[in-house]
């Protein structure tokens, strides 16, 4: 199967944010990078869409750089985070017009967040968001026919 590259423009891409129990603020978003399509079978694409995120916290939750990597897994196992209550401020929608005139909309919607008991090098500590993304793929635009009988 060979893959051919699609060509997008960023429509929007809007920031989310977060506000946690305990002072923290999260951003996010996600951002299309690349995008293929299969042309034998343009129905099948493939893409990477990372996430992007960052925080800021109150100078009272931040501490000094854990002296040990982080490792998720191994924090989670040892229930070394605290489940936090959060309220989405504002949603995180990005959208994209392909080179064919489809849409390509993410919609990214948080479920569950993790404050650990780890801290960056800037003093902030690691979160955890699980999220869902719902997305949304348009049908290419219909061609446009002539009225019958029309001349050509």
């Amino acid at each position: 199967m060979s893959m051919e590259t699609i060509v997008f423009e960023a429509l929007k891409e809007d920031w989310g944010e977060l506000r946690l129990d305990d002072g923290i603020v999260l951003r996010f978003k996600q951002a299309l990078a690349f995008m293929f399509q299969d042309p034998a079978q343009p129905t099948v694409v493939s893409f990477r869409a990372p996430v992007l995120a960052e925080s800021t916290s109150p100078s009272t939750l931040q501490g000094a750089p854990s002296a040990s990597p982080f490792d998720a897994a191994s924090a989670s196992l040892a229930r070394e985070y605290r489940p936090t209550d959060w309220k989405l401020v504002a949603g995180a929608t990005s959208l994209y017009e392909l080179r064919d005139g489809r849409t390509l909309r993410f919609t990214l919607t948080p479920q569950l967040v993790r404050r650990y008991n780890y801290f960056h090098n800037s003093r902030e500590p690691y979160l955890a968001v699980e999220t869902v993304t719902l997305i949304e793929l348009s049908p290419p635009p219909a061609p446009l026919i002539p009225p019958a009988g029309a001349p050509s």
